[in-house]
């Protein structure tokens, strides 16, 4: 297979070659250039069968016969669009996994969160991975008791990196995109039960991050900026199956939706190739369930718990590239599976451990872990 570099002046950049078998004895054949057919005949090379036809080098037959090879820019621009999206998204329990305060307590919490997902994009033609990680801190400033349960509301800010590395079919050359992001917000929680956490709640946050994205390969070094808000609206409720038993299971179904809204500015690389966005928002769903396994008589222990959810949305997943769009192939649906423990280190301070898998279609798969550390106060 060889590799044809294609000039960048008519406009499809994104596609920088065809792979062409290497062995086609093409030159020798009855419709080569030296034959009956070729242009110095009466079928010269205005013809029908001249180099331009079907038997020609642009044909079936020819140099350009094999498929498309896309650049592997493409897929480290569109994983840099995806994690700048997806950085600082969370639902309460990534923040708040206290088992047990009293209607006094104010939460202080840290979290680090890993992800690595693989994704496709261009119809398969390129293939690309990121590794996002996370940092964010928060604390809450305001505890009030209501007739029914307790709001508490807080704020917080972070900081994260996300690497992609692209891959395209055919071609010999790779690219690297890299997200550095900030974030800052605020949240408020009403829960009916402050205690033990249990019967219903209500969780809401909003945050406004900014994001400085790079692309690199061995063509170009590129900059650009992306910033933007998103909203989360929570609920869920808790009961505790009854039993004889030390332990016993809680289970608490949950539902959430995220909007978010990134605005990506237009962007001209070095070769002349405008990437452009063609939608700034979108709608992220999830709807689940967590059961813990926890001591009745002692829950501050030690309490494995499991989370089921259905992922719904797959957020603005396509860019143009001198107006020719490109998605990736993220799924619209998507499962997810979580596994988890969470404890007291002391009489104020609670862990939490993570670990999460995430597939759905397209052969898309990704894979997290979540460290997260409460102090009341």
């Amino acid at each position: 297979m060889s590799i044809i570099f294609i000039s960048t002046a008519d406009g499809n950049w994104y596609l920088e070659s065809k792979a062409t078998p290497s062995d086609i004895p093409a030159d020798d054949t009855d419709n080569g250039s030296n034959t009956d057919n070729s242009s110095n005949t009466d079928n010269g090379g205005n013809t029908d069968n001249s180099s331009n036809t079907d038997n020609g080098g642009n044909t079936d037959n020819g140099s350009n016969s094999g498929p498309e090879v896309m650049a592997p820019e493409v897929g480290a621009y569109l994983g840099n669009y995806l994690a700048a999206q997806s950085m600082f998204l969370h639902k309460r329990d990534d923040r708040d996994q206290i088992t047990f305060r009293n209607e006094e307590d104010l939460n202080t919490w840290m979290y680090v969160k890993g992800r690595y997902h693989e994704n496709n994009a261009g119809g398969d033609k390129v293939s690309y991975d990121t590794t996002t990680t996370v940092l964010q801190v928060g604390s809450d400033f305001m505890s009030k008791p209501m007739d029914n349960g307790i709001l508490r509301a807080g704020g917080m800010f972070g900081a994260g990196q996300a690497k992609t590395h692209s891959d395209a079919r055919h071609n010999v050359r790779d690219a690297q995109g890299k997200v550095d992001g900030f974030n800052v917000g605020l949240y408020a929680t009403w829960q009916e039960d402050q205690k033990l956490r249990l019967g219903s709640y209500v969780d809401t946050w909003a945050a406004y991050s900014w994001y400085n994205n790079k692309v690199t390969s061995n063509r170009n070094d590129e900059d650009y900026n992306s910033e933007g808000f998103a909203a989360s609206v929570e609920v869920g409720h808790a009961w505790v199956i009854d039993s004889e038993n030390e332990r016993t299971w809680k289970i608490e179904p949950q539902a959430q939706v995220i909007y978010s809204y990134l605005d990506q500015e237009n962007h001209t690389d070095r070769d002349g190739v405008r990437i452009t966005t063609l939608d700034n928002d979108g709608l992220f769903g999830r709807l689940g369930v967590k059961s813990s396994y926890f001591e009745q008589k002692d829950v501050k222990a030690w309490q494995p718990y499991v989370a089921v959810n259905w992922l719904k949305g797959a957020g603005q997943n396509d860019l143009a590239f001198n107006g020719e769009t490109v998605s990736n192939d993220t799924p619209e649906d998507r499962g997810q599976l979580e596994l988890g423990v969470t404890g007291n280190l002391n009489e104020t301070t609670t862990l939490s451990l993570r670990a999460s898998g995430e597939w759905g279609e397209n052969s898309y798969a990704a894979y997290g872990g979540h460290i997260l550390l409460n102090h009341r106060w």
